[in-house]
């Protein structure tokens, strides 16, 4: 099996896990550092640990929460839900996350949003691509024409997440407001 079909089949997995942890509810402590973690976190992790290195026994892990295990020019890089106080909130908008990484270069990377329906992955010289989750028919990501961030457009939030926080701004007001030039002189009325 190669290292992405590897990785789809982990991802799979550990989303059919933390589905059923969302969907049930989960209880929120605290790690040393300050930050959330769940007991999906901690099962979401231990699967792709244990997926990945029952088809890859020589290669290393860095998780976020069970760290370091083995050394090796091979890393898989763990997040197993990243998102936490979303998924504990049951709100939709947390991910899981694996990547390889092989003599310090990242080669591939994958990311599932199960509760949302979607999947996203890229790998070195292959392009990135997004789907539906579970996968079908992909769509090739393109890198933006955008030259320089002065005109750049950058939105990280969904529209319901951008609706909470802000229920006067809409894509459409905001397109219109980001592409919007003067044809007349302003006035004091409003346009």
């Amino acid at each position: 099996m190669d290292d992405l079909r590897l990785a789809f089949d982990a991802v799979d997995r550990a989303a059919e896990v933390a589905l059923r942890y969302f969907e049930a509810g989960v209880a929120v402590s605290l790690k040393e550092d300050g930050t959330p973690v769940t007991e999906a976190d901690r099962a979401v992790e231990e699967l792709l640990r244990g997926t990945l290195s029952a088809a890859r026994p020589g290669d290393a892990f860095l998780g976020e929460e069970f760290g370091r295990l083995g050394e090796s020019e091979r890393l898989w890089i763990l997040d197993p839900i990243d998102g936490t106080r979303f998924f504990s909130r049951r709100d939709p908008n947390w991910r899981i996350q694996i990547a390889l990484e092989v003599r310090g270069v990242t080669e591939l990377a994958v990311v599932a949003s199960p509760a949302l329906g979607l999947s996203w992955w890229a790998t070195r010289g292959g392009g990135a691509f997004e789907s539906s989750w579970p996968r079908d028919e992909p769509r090739r990501l393109q890198v933006s024409a955008t030259e320089t961030t002065e005109h750049a457009v950058l939105i990280a939030m969904d529209n319901d997440s951008r609706a909470r926080l802000a229920p006067a701004a809409t894509p459409q007001t905001e397109a219109a407001a980001c592409t919007r030039t003067p044809t007349s002189t302003p006035s004091s009325s409003p346009p």
